[in-house]
């Protein structure tokens, strides 16, 4: 009599295993698929949306600063940045230009992040168009900050070219500068300075 219900019990652990051991195996195959796809990844992608006549085409957010690439419409006479406001802090900085039908470049600086903080901002521009009244709009930044590189040594795996850094000033904000990196001479991550192209 022990014997069969031994059995019995057997069959009923056999039948749990087939029914529900599919699902677990399913589950656990979704989850792994997920998991190479990045979504419990921590790092997350910069985004910034301008209300037209503005695009943002690019933003970097660093542990001090804010650079962002923005491109304005053809009938702009006059464009401003009048505020920026990151996690709660207003930048105590705001520098760039902002010209008719071209990309300028924009950094708010004076900002105390940690790296790897998740970030919002707030973004405000007025402008005018020729003959007509001063206009505002808004626009949202978020993601998450960086390290920007102060020098081409911080680039790591670029190529030779012009890039752009962001170094620090004797009062401490942070600037946009345009340079030539050599990235092969001596294993690289050269700031060109001053080259004698002419041999003279």
């Amino acid at each position: 009599m022990k014997r069969g219900c031994n059995s019995k019990r057997g069959q009923v652990a056999m039948e749990f295993l087939m029914t529900y051991g599919w699902a677990i195996i399913i589950i656990l195959l979704a989850i792994a698929a997920l998991w190479l796809l990045g979504v419990f990844s921590p790092s997350v992608s910069s985004t910034c949306q301008l209300e037209a006549p503005f695009n943002c085409q690019d933003v970097l957010i660093g542990e001090n600063a804010v650079v962002l690439k923005i491109a304005t419409g053809t009938d702009i006479s006059t464009a401003t940045v009048n505020s920026m406001t990151v996690n709660g802090q207003a930048c105590s900085s705001i520098d760039g230009t902002l010209n008719s039908n071209q990309v300028g470049d924009i950094i708010c600086t004076g900002l105390t992040l940690e790296e790897d903080e998740k970030t919002t901002a707030e973004i405000t521009i007025s402008y005018n168009r020729p003959g007509g009244l001063t206009k505002s709009v808004e626009g949202a930044i978020s993601g998450s900050t960086t390290k920007l590189p102060v020098s081409c040594n911080d680039l790591g795996g670029a190529t030779s070219g012009w890039h752009q850094v962001y170094p620090k000033t004797t009062s401490n904000v942070v600037k946009i500068m345009d340079v030539y990196c050599d990235m092969t001479t001596d294993g690289g991550g050269w700031t060109l300075v001053w080259s004698n192209l002419r041999g003279g």
